[in-house]
């Protein structure tokens, strides 16, 4: 089956060559096309930089951002969150934890392609 032929459609098994996705979105595809994560086969490996490379910079910072508010998140779950960073937009959380930790600061999770 073809990575557009299995769109919408979710497979008991999933058997899949990576090698053959020419971009993010064809890994995507495939990898998203089984439940439960199990029944995930892959046969072959796959080039990390189709993942991160081919994300154009927009969905890269959108990443890091996801990083930042799932870092946020937890501090604040935690009762951690310093007083400075108060709000309840997205935008505005991210740029004062930003301010906080320093201008270029992402979190170790971050893979170094994206940040």
């Amino acid at each position: 089956m073809t990575v557009y032929s299995s769109q919408g459609k979710t497979q008991p098994t999933n058997v899949m060559i990576l090698n053959s996705c020419h971009n993010y979105l064809s890994y995507y595809m495939v990898l998203s096309r089984s439940s439960p994560t199990e029944a995930t086969v892959i046969i072959q490996g796959f080039n990390p930089s189709k993942i991160t490379c081919g994300a154009h910079g927009s969905l890269q910072q959108e990443f890091c951002e996801l990083e930042l508010m799932d870092k946020i998140t937890q501090l604040k779950f935690y009762d951690k969150l310093p007083l400075s960073v108060d709000g309840h937009v997205q935008n505005a959380l991210i740029r004062q934890y930003q301010i906080l930790k320093g201008e270029s600061y992402v979190p170790k999770i971050v893979p170094e392609q994206l940040k």
